[in-house]
């Protein structure tokens, strides 16, 4: 059994965003650091209680630098950072979703080239389901530099779109027992619409499994493409049967890791 997926805002790849310095030496005064003695010593208190795990506190603080210096980019980037932590952990994550996309986006208006920021408002975008901003970041952060984290998510980004249209808009325990909406009057336009997807899916999905071949979760999301891609031969007994030998070798390696063949993604 096959079960579904919890997108969880990587904590690991927040923390290395609360350096200062961004890869730099930024002018006091700056959109990167900050003139006011105040407005420092929140950064420095902010980014203490994230590192300790106290998010709500890492809050309080970077509410306090955005107030006192709004025009100060990198604290943008932080409140955005512990919004997306808060995504994790509390009820109302909608509001601090919104919240989060807000102070990338103001902060990527002075660094747009920030990848990890790109990465870290792809996965605010992907666990809120606004799957097309998700690809649109993604692929900002890959023009940036191709890595593992982009590539696995933008094949599962994709699958999770494709997801949505064959299995319909809600909660996918187990694709091997949810009816799908593919039948022989939608095929022809799910196929359409879903091939190219699924396609660069699997491509995305190879190159990160390339650079991490033991990845649990890109074994599994290369078994899900493979089986939603037989689904949509239409017809095509072939293309079906070797889409769906391809579902079950991955299947297979899935086992490997995981005896029981359950994962919670």
């Amino acid at each position: 059994m096959i079960k579904a997926c919890v997108i969880v805002i990587s904590v690991a790849l927040l923390l290395p965003l609360f350096v200062y310095a961004q890869s730099r030496n930024p002018t006091p005064g700056s959109v990167f650091a900050p003139k006011n003695p105040d407005v420092a010593n929140a950064l420095d208190a902010g980014a203490a209680a994230f590192r300790a795990g106290d998010y709500e506190a890492a809050r309080v603080s970077f509410e306090k630098v955005v107030k006192l210096a709004p025009s100060l980019a990198v604290g943008h980037l932080y409140l955005g950072t512990v919004y997306a932590a808060l995504m994790n952990e509390s009820e109302p994550g909608k509001a601090y979703g919104d919240s989060a996309v807000r102070e990338f986006k103001i902060y990527l208006t002075a660094a747009a080239s920030n990848r990890s920021a790109l990465v870290l408002l792809g996965q605010v975008y992907w666990k809120q389901g606004a799957y097309q901003d998700a690809l649109n970041s993604y692929r900002a952060a890959e023009r940036q530099e191709s890595g593992f984290d982009t590539a696995y998510a933008i094949g599962a980004v994709n699958r999770s779109i494709c997801q949505d249209m064959m299995f319909g808009k809600k909660e996918v325990v187990n694709v091997d027992e949810t009816p799908s909406l593919v039948t022989p009057e939608s095929c022809p336009r799910l196929r359409k619409e879903c091939l190219p997807k699924i396609d660069e899916g699997i491509d995305y999905t190879q190159a990160a499994l390339r650079m991490k071949p033991d990845y649990t979760d890109a074994v599994l999301e290369m078994m899900l493409l493979f089986d939603f891609r037989s689904r949509l031969q239409c017809g095509d007994k072939n293309a079906q049967k070797n889409d769906h030998e391809q579902s079950l070798m991955w299947r297979r390696k899935l086992q490997e890791h995981l005896p029981d063949a359950q994962h919670d993604r």
